[in-house]
């Protein structure tokens, strides 16, 4: 349960230095998440590592205390300090919500998270605590684009900044797409208009939202009923393949030994005719003597929706 907990939840972090002194911290990135915000060093749960204002001779509040609903906190306080990523981002004047009341929902194993998300609607004054808003608005880079890429070998990588990695490319082989999803007046990382096929049998997924924070892939229970007995259920009889449960997810794993026939996973996006397809050893990892499907399913989703995660990036 320890390892699938890990897998779904693939937390992808990046070392900084904040404040002067400098604090050496792990920042959360998010991929969904817009802003950047960094946890008061007096909120009760100490069990983590803080960064500390008091300290810092560089720390500014630059607003007044902010109640929030629908941020996965009660309040914070616009407030800036220099940060160090690295050597092309050296002691920038970084703008983030400083969170004074934690909510239960409140990610706090991590001093803050740092959001690579879309700009969300809303108030004017949620924008300054974007990372890669502020850095074009302070002229450190030209424009607001970014990468993610992962290492061929790893879960590791890397997020280029403001570079077009696609200048290079050829144009008769490039194409290209909007990858934005609108659901209930906010924008996520994703995919409309998706037609997609298991085996060549079609789905009803049409919308994926791409959540790098993932480690697997998320679909829904349906999908689950059609991949357990297509390609599980005889071998869960035999006692070589074994379902399971991790909070809201079920997931399927098997005796290393066991061999599992999925053969292609495919999307289609009809706007651009650009097409994916997802084979065994894409979908497939080994661990402990153990193959997991890097597919598991949660029971609340929606019948047209999926998340990518890891596999797919």
């Amino acid at each position: 349960m320890d390892f699938i907990s890990s897998l779904i939840n693939n937390e992808l972090y990046i070392n900084l230095n904040i404040g002067n002194p400098p604090q050496n911290l792990d920042f959360l990135l998010d991929f969904n998440f817009y802003h950047t915000f960094i946890i008061k060093d007096n909120n009760k749960n100490k069990n983590y590592k803080r960064f500390n204002h008091n300290i810092s001779t560089t720390f500014r509040y630059i607003g007044k205390k902010e109640y929030f609903h629908n941020l996965g906190f009660f309040s914070a306080i616009n407030s800036s300090d220099i940060v160090t990523i690295n050597d092309n981002l050296k002691n920038f004047n970084y703008t983030f919500f400083y969170l004074i009341d934690l909510a239960p929902a409140t990610r706090d194993k991590y001093p803050g998270i740092i959001g690579f998300g879309v700009v969300p609607n809303g108030q004017p004054f949620y924008y300054v605590t974007g990372v890669i808003y502020q850095l074009k608005q302070k002229n450190i880079t030209n424009n607001y684009m970014f990468t993610l890429v992962y290492n061929n070998s790893d879960f590791n990588g890397k997020i280029i900044i403001e570079k077009n990695i696609y200048d290079n490319y050829s144009a008769d082989n490039f194409m290209e797409d909007y990858c934005l999803i609108t659901s209930f007046n906010s924008y996520y990382w994703g995919w409309n208009y998706i037609t997609s096929y298991l085996d060549l049998k079609q789905l009803n997924i049409t919308k994926i939202y791409f959540k790098p924070e993932l480690g697997v892939i998320v679909l829904n229970k349906k999908i689950k009923d059609i991949i357990k007995n297509k390609y599980f259920i005889e071998k869960i009889e035999e006692g070589k393949c074994f379902e399971d449960y991790n909070k809201k997810y079920s997931f399927f794993y098997c005796d290393k030994d066991t061999i599992i026939n999925i053969e292609k996973f495919s999307f289609i996006n009809s706007n651009k005719g650009i097409e994916f397809s997802l084979e065994k050893n894409d979908l497939i990892l080994e661990y402990n003597n153990k193959i997991f499907l890097l597919i598991v399913f949660d029971i609340y989703l929606s019948d047209d929706e999926a998340y990518f995660g890891y596999p797919l990036f």
